[in-house]
């Protein structure tokens, strides 16, 4: 397998960061996960924490031997994103930053 910037291998097993907004995490729902295997779906529950580690039985590296095939795992850990710095991504200043300057001056 060759080397991608977001997906990382040990074994059978892939490892990967899914970056999301504090909000996301908060209100839960469907995401989309980037595996080897093609996008997938799965599901956060309400309040997931920042950190939180998602296993995806059977995503992982193939390997086959003479009498048997065995996958490895696919390991998503879910990151929170503060909204500061989605804001300032996007090229706005976060709140009291900048604008609150300028309104003030």
């Amino acid at each position: 397998m060759r080397g991608h910037p977001a997906l990382k291998r040990r074994g059978l097993d892939i490892y990967s960061e899914l970056k999301l907004p504090e909000s996301r995490l908060r209100e839960g729902g469907a995401v989309e996960v980037a595996t080897i295997r093609g996008s997938r779906r799965i599901s956060l529950p309400p309040y997931t924490l920042s950190g939180k580690i998602f296993q995806l039985k059977g995503l992982g590296v193939q390997r086959r031997a003479d009498d048997f095939t065995d996958y490895g795992d696919h390991f998503v850990r879910v990151t929170a994103i503060k909204s500061e710095a989605i804001q300032e991504a996007r090229g706005a200043p976060a709140a009291g930053g900048a604008w609150a300057t300028a309104k003030s001056g």
